[in-house]
């Protein structure tokens, strides 16, 4: 059966992979189901390839949120952190191996070592593996402080059906290992067979979820309630069956957001200490958006693909008091205020969320997606084929292909290469435009509604045949990533024939001039000087690569701008 269904999965989606890359890159979206990541936060992990020290995965959470190169906000984590690896190996084989297991040893034992030179074991490791324990490492040192619990999770995955005593006694001896070496740590190992595979392919969200209400709601159209909730039935109307806090009824945009530390402590201090108060009087309440929302009159309401659109911090404190084994089996007799509205249009919907959050310090990035030229966007690409991810996961859990699917941030790291001229900020600060507080002139730029839509498919197509191109290239998956923006940016340069691109020079780019030879030009030149100045990931974040190529651009088109 499982096997039916990778063939199946295999067919419809594997563009990009071989049978084997494909069975690593399944086998992790399976794994990693209760993360709710993206298509490419799934591929941003993995890491096989030359020199992975037999790991073909790694993610890094702190309080169950992904954690990218570029992260270095840790100040927003004061108390109760949670720091997650997660390890996955992946054989597209018949059985599991010791020699699998024994290499896997070697690694983890040297690489989750705190004190570990990096630098020393680069003709061991490859570049991603050792940047992302550099990640796990520097994670760890700052919030040191924070007293982190630390949580190792290990799965070895292949489409066996048995795991043989000896292979068994490799995984104890692993786990010994690592116990050893953070004693404290909660370290655990899985295998997953087919057997296993199949029943994680088999989970499902649940679309219907119920409410149970302390009060008759009042209402006004019938799909719009406004209610009291008992704060123990809201928490369970929050929590999965595991006891874990269940992500995937917050709002996409939102529900990473760990919001301001002294407002959570003010929640927190109500719930622990103003039990003679209702939580209603003290507090501003949730608002959930509904695709429909069905009441009978019991004070049980059934709410159709719930979205928790404001109130994630009141939430959240909500979920770590109840938390408690001290807590969850006293008697409780507060209620939450609760709005539920059902909007019909995808435009209701965005201006719900910015309305309802616009009060808060929700940073910028949070919000950008329910800007109406995101909506524009996402409406123009779909004509041809093409599906914006805006929401994130919308399209992936509407079961599009990952090569027919564009996410807002990978957006803007194309046209941050194309038209702001910046591949080594795509590069080493992705997150930096959709992020930044005081100045919007960046995204105003790349996402202006004055500017012709179409910009939108072009600058997709030219990151399309780039990668394209890239692939048929005998390049590491990190020379890959490190090389991609670049290409992007200059092959558009050579594309135009002009030093400067414009968003309006941009929209009349003639698409079929991007072909193998200007790209062979375009990437022999890029390569050259990367490999000159280094050929690592210090030389693609930095500024001197962009500075080599920009000279060169400057000397092929010195002649006026032909726009």
């Amino acid at each position: 059966m499982f096997d039916q269904i990778l063939t199946q999965e295999y067919d419809s989606q594997s563009n990009d992979f071989t049978a084997d890359g494909f069975f690593n890159f399944f086998s992790a979206q399976l794994i990693l189901k209760e993360h709710e990541l993206s298509y490419e936060e799934v591929l941003d992990g993995i890491v096989d390839g030359p020199l992975d020290g037999g790991i073909d995965a790694l993610y890094l959470t702190i309080n169950n949120e992904l954690i990218r190169e570029d992260f270095k906000d840790y100040q927003r984590y004061k108390r109760d952190v949670n720091i997650e690896v997660v390890v996955l190996q992946s054989k597209n084989t018949e059985g599991f191996g010791e020699s699998a297991i024994q290499k896997l040893r070697s690694s983890l034992i040297t690489l989750l070592r705190l004190d570990a030179s990096y630098d020393d074991l680069k003709k061991k490791y490859n570049a991603q593996v050792l940047d992302f324990f550099r990640k796990f490492t520097e994670a760890y040192r700052s919030l040191i402080a924070k007293s982190p619990s630390l949580s190792i999770k290990i799965y070895y995955s292949t489409k066996a059906a048995v795991v043989h005593e000896n292979v068994t006694h490799e995984k104890d001896e692993l786990l010994s290992e690592l116990q050893n070496l953070h004693r404290t740590a909660a370290i655990s190992f899985d295998f997953l067979g087919s057997e296993q595979l199949l029943e994680l392919h088999r989970k499902r969200p649940r679309e219907h979820h119920i409410l149970r209400l302390a009060e008759n709601p009042m209402s006004s159209t019938g799909k719009t309630l406004v209610t009291l909730v008992n704060l123990k039935d809201f928490y369970k109307f929050i929590t999965k069956e595991n006891g874990l806090l269940n992500k995937s009824i917050f709002e996409s945009n939102v529900r990473d957001y760990q919001g301001d530390t002294n407002v959570n402590s003010g929640i927190s201090e109500t719930l622990m200490s103003d039990k003679t108060l209702d939580f209603w009087w003290l507090n501003n309440g949730i608002t959930i958006l509904a695709a429909d929302i069905n009441y009978s009159g019991s004070k049980e309401l059934v709410i159709i693909s719930p979205e928790i659109v404001n109130g994630l911090q009141t939430s959240n404190e909500i979920y770590n008091y109840f938390s408690k084994p001290d807590i969850i089996n006293t008697e409780e007799k507060r209620n939450a205020l609760i709005k539920v509205v059902v909007a019909d249009a995808t435009s209701a919907r965005d201006k719900i969320i910015k309305a309802t959050n616009s009060q808060n310090h929700i940073a910028k990035a949070v919000l950008r997606a329910t800007d109406p030229i995101h909506r524009d966007i996402e409406e123009y690409l779909k004509k041809f084929g093409i599906f914006y991810d805006r929401r994130k996961n919308f399209y992936k859990n509407a079961g599009k292909k990952p090569s027919e699917i564009i996410g807002l941030p990978l957006l803007a790291q194309i046209l941050m290469s194309i038209l702001m001229g910046r591949p080594d900020t795509a590069r080493a600060r992705p997150s930096t435009l959709l992020e930044e507080e005081n100045d919007d002139s960046a995204y105003k730029l790349l996402f202006n509604p004055e500017s012709n839509i179409e910009i939108y498919k072009i600058s997709i197509e030219i990151m399309r045949k780039a990668d394209e191109f890239l692939k048929g290239i005998e390049l590491t998956p990190n020379e890959r990533n490190n090389l991609r923006f670049y290409l992007i940016y200059d092959v558009a340069i050579r594309a135009l024939k002009t030093a400067k691109i414009t968003p309006e020079k941009l929209s009349r780019i003639k698409l079929d001039l991007i072909a193998t030879p200007l790209l062979e030009e375009s990437f022999n030149f890029i390569f050259d000087k990367y490999k000159t100045l280094g050929g690592d990931d210090k030389v693609a974040k930095g500024a001197i690569l962009l500075s080599e190529i920009k000279k060169m651009q400057e000397k092929l088109f010195i002649q006026p701008d032909l726009f």
